[in-house]
């Protein structure tokens, strides 16, 4: 599915920038600065690559939403993003 599969949300891919806006054409770059960033009811799509993490991606409390709220983390469409870290 593409990426309207959750709904409108952030980006991350490995040509991205943590300083940027968070969207499909200016993405951040590491998912674990992207996680930090979310807020309930958030959808994160991570886009194909290898992204080599320092530290695990830990969503604060702030991120973790409710039944009808969730915050989902996922690939792009078809897209298999690969974590290397400390999960």
């Amino acid at each position: 599915m593409g990426a309207a599969q959750y709904g409108p949300g952030y980006f991350v891919a490995t040509n991205g920038d943590d300083g940027a806006a968070g969207t499909i054409d200016h993405p951040w770059r590491n998912v674990g600065v992207a996680t930090e960033r979310l807020a309930g009811g958030d959808v994160l799509y991570v886009r194909a690559g290898e992204y080599n993490e320092l530290e695990g991606a830990t969503l604060r409390h702030a991120a973790r939403g409710r039944a009808l709220d969730r915050t989902i983390v996922c690939g792009y469409g078809n897209e298999r993003p690969h974590l290397n870290g400390s999960y």
